[in-house]
């Protein structure tokens, strides 16, 4: 299963890219240790690497044909790309607060992604 294998390793890949971020944020541009973050920062910095997981495995329940596989796989793909291009554009960027970019390219990650999720729920509804 070719697509299935993509959407989980670009799920992985985006986890790792979310740690990288996360590091980035608190060691490199504000100089925090892990153990100063509140657990609401802490919450929403799992929140971020929650996502591309918890999509990818309610995505591969929902796909019952191989055009939902590949919809999720390219869906999964595409989330990847774009915190790929906000991550090299944070470390490009000398504004202080760019780091922030992470957080609403999650959120608009999220909506995406649970729209994707639908489509391949109508599809697998349609499919029956």
């Amino acid at each position: 299963m070719a697509p299935a294998r993509i959407a989980t390793t670009a799920a992985g890949l985006h986890v790792l890219l979310v740690g990288a971020a996360v590091y980035y944020t608190t060691r490199v541009n504000n100089d925090v240790a892990l153990s100063e973050i509140s657990a609401r920062e802490l919450a929403v910095m799992c929140g971020m690497a929650l996502l591309p997981v918890m999509s990818a495995w309610i995505g591969l329940r929902l796909a019952r044909s191989g055009v939902a596989l590949w919809l999720l796989a390219i869906g999964q793909t595409v989330a990847l790309v774009l915190f790929a291009a906000t991550f090299v554009s944070v470390l490009r960027s000398a504004e202080g607060m760019a780091p922030l970019l992470f957080l609403l390219v999650s959120m608009w990650l999220a909506a995406g992604l649970a729209v994707l999720l639908i489509v391949l729920w109508l599809a697998g509804r349609r499919g029956r």
